[in-house]
């Protein structure tokens, strides 16, 4: 699915969990990893982002910023 262009986002359902954005975990780079968000918070954080691209560089940086 990343490869065709949809935005991916990784993330975990146990609290205070960190899930990396590292080439470790996605030698690919087509998944955003949320960091420190829960997965309530990232999925919120998506929908707002996709209201305004769908380019997953600036979604990544959106990410990495809060």
């Amino acid at each position: 699915m990343a490869e065709r262009g949809v935005v991916v986002v990784r993330s975990s359902r146990v609290s205070n969990s960190i899930v990396f954005d590292e080439p470790i975990f996605d030698p690919h780079d087509h998944f955003i990893g949320v960091n420190t968000l829960t997965s309530y918070k990232a999925k919120i954080l998506l929908m707002l982002c996709l209201t305004q691209t769908n380019d997953i560089a600036a979604i990544r940086q959106t990410f990495f910023k809060y």
